[in-house]
């Protein structure tokens, strides 16, 4: 197996312990936090997942979806199980990145960008190439929670997609109960890939690349994360030289993000995180091998 990464790199080594500096070091390297007022959070896919492909032949199509679904629930991601769900992650094969962003802007902003900022938008446009990913978050909802561990809905309405603020923003109560924001989700994820960049890429790599952007809010730039042993760098430098498809740091990510939870901020999601990635990381395969697609 290929080492992830290697010990030259520095960063995780399989095998061996992982201090927790480390794991939390690297999952703050790779996932970009959202915000709610001063306080940041990992978002998660909120609903089952529902993926759809265009720009595929049927076989293909029917390949990349089945994998995805099959990843996810190895990774503890629910799956949603109805054949009419509705979708929440798309992944479009297009001849030219902006010029389709821009038209989908043009014609379907509120279905392909909800509330995100235009600036963000054009962030997304002018990206680099020749994969393209974004995601539609919900803005969560505010409960009261008080000494007894109980809650009741107080506050939000609608998601992003509605054009509505998601989220109330009230006073904190005066008998001592604390106002929390729980929690924010993705409501729909968007990956579009160049099609002149599929050559050498097999469906299975093409399916495990698309979920871990769709799944997760990867930072732009990963710093040393980059050089981890990852399906997330597909479309960086000799493609036929990459992971032929999820690698065991990509499972520990998804199984670990996917375990942590919704309503404490991306902090103590680091901490949630650290025992799942630690065990995958020493003790999980992937199981997941291509199968020649």
């Amino acid at each position: 197996m290929a080492k992830a990464p290697g010990e030259e790199d520095g960063i995780l080594v399989i095998g061996k312990p992982i201090p927790d500096a480390e794991i939390r070091d690297f999952i703050h390297a790779m996932l970009f936090p959202e915000r709610i007022g001063a306080t940041k959070f990992y978002a998660k896919q909120g609903d089952p997942l529902c993926p759809a492909v265009i720009g595929l032949d049927e076989p293909s199509k029917g390949f990349v979806i089945e994998r995805m679904r099959t990843v996810a629930r190895v990774s503890g991601i629910a799956v949603a199980e109805d054949a009419d769900c509705s979708y929440n992650l798309v992944v479009a094969l297009v001849e030219d990145g902006p010029a389709t962003i821009k038209d989908w802007r043009k014609r379907h902003p509120w279905r392909t960008f909800g509330a995100m900022p235009h600036h963000a938008r054009d962030t997304v446009m002018r990206g680099p190439g020749p994969a393209y990913a974004w995601h539609v978050v919900d803005r969560g909802r505010s409960v009261f929670a008080n000494s007894l561990g109980t809650s009741a809905f107080v506050g939000g309405g609608g998601t992003a997609l509605d054009g509505m603020p998601a989220t109330a923003f009230l006073p904190m109560p005066r008998n001592g109960n604390m106002l929390i924001e729980v929690p924010e989700a993705i409501y729909r994820s968007f990956v579009l890939i160049e099609r002149d960049a599929l050559e050498s890429v097999s469906a299975t790599q093409l399916a495990d690349y698309a979920l871990m952007r769709g799944m997760m809010q990867v930072q732009a730039d990963r710093k040393d994360a980059h050089k981890a042993d990852s399906i997330l760098n597909l479309f960086e430098g000799d493609r036929t030289k990459a992971s032929p498809s999820l690698t065991r740091i990509d499972l520990a990510m998804l199984v670990s993000l996917y375990s942590s939870r919704d309503n404490v901020g991306a902090s103590r999601q680091r901490g949630d995180m650290l025992e799942p990635f630690r065990q995958v990381m020493a003790y999980g395969e992937a199981g997941l091998e291509g199968s020649g697609q």
